[in-house]
C-alpha cells in the first residue's frame, strides 16, 4: 500500500497493471456476448464429464451431407445446424486454433451458467460466464462436420467474474469449487451460487444457459502477479529504467569493458551456430553482464544470436530465463538447441508443456541424460588461435 505520492516510474507500473484487465462490458467473460456464440442444449453436468480428447458430438449441416440416410442416422446421436451457425462454428475453431499455435494458449470454452447482476459503476444488469469448460473444435475431412471434445485444460470458475465482484464497489466472494473433481456437479455448484446471492436486489443465476465462444483471461493471471510483487517490480534495475528511473537506466546499460572480437580464447566460444561480428558482440556483452536491446529486420539472425547467447551462458554455468509473446519464437529457440544437443538443458513451461505432469517428465530426462563427450583435442585451439592470428594479419 502506497503511503505516499507515487513517482513516475511507479505510476507507470499502475498504469500497466490497470491496462491489463479490462473490467468494462466489452470483456466477454463479464458481459455473456449475443454474437459470435453458439448455444448449446445439453445438461450442464452431462457437458462437465466430456473425456478429454474424446469427440463428444458433431454439428453438421444437412444441405451439403449428400444421401438422406445419412442424415437419418447422424440425427440419432449428433445435430444439425443451419448455415449461420456452422459458419460461427467453424470461425470460433479458426480464431482458436491461431491462437494455441501463436500464444500457445485455448480460448475456446462451454460457458455453463450464467450470472445476471448489477454493476454499481453502470447500474445496469450484467450477465456474466460462471463455470468455464475448455473444449476443442476440429472439422471432419470434407467439410460438413464440426467435433466437439474436451481440451485438456483444467475448467475452472471464471477468474475474471470473481476478481471483479471482489472489488469493493461490489464486495462479493462467490463459493469455492474443486471444479477439476470428478465427483463435481455444476448444477449442484449453480444452486450454491444462486443461495448466496439471493438477497439482492436484481441477482439471480441462470443455470440452464451453455454457450460455446471464445474467452480469455491470461492477462489476469499477469494483473495479480503485478498487484501481489509491485514493490519488488519496482526494485527491479530493468523494470525500473523501462518506467522512467533515469539512474537505474544509466546504471543498467551503461557499455561493459568488453575483450575485443579477435582476442578472446577460442576455447572460451560456446557458439552451437555461425557468429557474425555483431552478433559476437552481443554474446561478449551478454556475458559481461550488460543490458542491451538488439533489434533487426528479419533473417539477420536474431533467433541464431540467442540460441548462442543462451548455449554460452549455459557454458558459464548461468540459468537462462526465454520469454515470448509468439509461441512459435519459443519453438523456433529450442529447435535449434535441441538439434545441437542441449535439449536435455531446456525446460519448456509453455502451453500444454507448462503441466505439473510434464514439467516433472522433463525434469526427470534431464537428470537421467547422459553427458556427450567431446572430441575435441587440446591441439585443436592452437592450430585455430594461429588460424586467426594468421588472418588478421593478412
Amino acid at each position: 500500500m502506497l503511503t505516499e505520492p507515487p513517482d513516475n516510474p511507479t505510476r507507470k507500473l499502475l498504469a500497466w497493471k490497470d491496462a491489463l484487465i479490462d473490467l468494462s462490458r466489452r470483456n466477454p467473460l463479464l458481459s455473456l456476448p449475443t454474437r459470435s456464440v453458439v448455444r448449446l442444449s445439453e445438461a450442464s453436468d452431462d457437458l462437465w464429464k466430456l473425456p478429454v480428447g474424446g469427440a463428444h458430438r458433431l454439428w453438421f449441416v444437412t444441405e451439403k451431407i449428400p444421401g438422406t440416410d445419412l442424415v437419418r442416422d447422424l440425427r440419432a446421436r449428433d445435430r444439425a445446424c443451419g448455415a449461420a451457425e456452422f459458419k460461427t462454428l467453424n470461425n470460433l475453431r479458426l480464431k482458436a486454433r491461431l491462437s494455441l499455435s501463436e500464444q500457445g494458449m485455448n480460448v475456446l470454452f462451454i460457458v455453463v451458467g450464467v450470472l445476471e447482476w448489477l454493476d454499481p459503476r453502470i447500474g445496469a444488469t450484467v450477465r456474466s460466464p460462471l463455470l468455464l469448460l475448455p473444449v476443442a473444435l476440429e472439422r471432419l475431412a470434407g467439410g460438413e462436420a464440426i467435433v466437439l471434445s474436451r481440451h485438456e485444460e483444467e475448467p475452472r470458475v471464471n477468474p475474471t467474474l470473481l476478481h471483479r465482484l471482489a472489488r469493493p464497489d461490489v464486495g462479493v466472494t462467490l463459493p469455492d469449487a474443486l471444479v477439476d473433481d470428478n465427483e463435481f456437479s455444476p448444477r449442484a455448484y449453480l444452486a450454491r451460487v444462486a443461495e448466496a446471492v439471493a438477497g439482492r436486489p436484481a441477482w439471480r443465476v441462470v443455470a440452464d444457459e451453455c454457450v460455446i465462444g471464445r474467452f480469455s483471461y491470461l492477462n489476469l493471471v499477469m494483473y495479480e502477479e503485478l498487484d501481489r510483487r509491485l514493490d519488488e517490480a519496482r526494485r527491479h534495475p530493468v523494470i525500473a529504467a523501462i518506467a522512467g528511473d533515469a539512474e537505474a537506466a544509466r546504471q543498467l546499460f551503461e557499455p561493459a569493458d568488453l575483450p575485443a572480437l579477435d582476442t578472446d580464447p577460442p576455447q572460451r566460444a560456446f557458439h552451437v551456430l555461425p557468429a557474425d561480428p555483431s552478433q559476437e558482440r552481443a554474446i561478449l556483452a551478454a556475458r559481461a553482464g550488460q543490458s542491451m536491446v538488439i533489434q533487426g529486420p528479419p533473417g539477420t539472425g536474431k533467433t541464431q544470436t540467442i540460441a548462442n547467447l543462451i548455449a554460452t551462458l549455459i557454458a558459464d554455468g548461468k540459468s537462462v530465463l526465454f520469454v515470448s509473446e509468439k509461441m512459435a519464437a519459443l519453438e523456433a529457440v529450442y529447435s535449434r538447441l535441441a538439434a545441437c544437443g542441449l535439449g536435455e538443458l531446456c525446460l519448456e513451461a509453455h502451453s500444454n508443456k507448462a503441466k505439473k505432469q510434464e514439467i516433472l517428465a522433463r525434469i526427470g530426462a534431464a537428470l537421467d541424460a547422459r553427458p556427450v563427450e567431446s572430441d575435441t583435442r587440446p591441439t585443436d585451439w592452437s592450430v585455430l588461435t594461429t588460424l586467426r592470428d594468421d588472418f588478421n594479419a593478412g
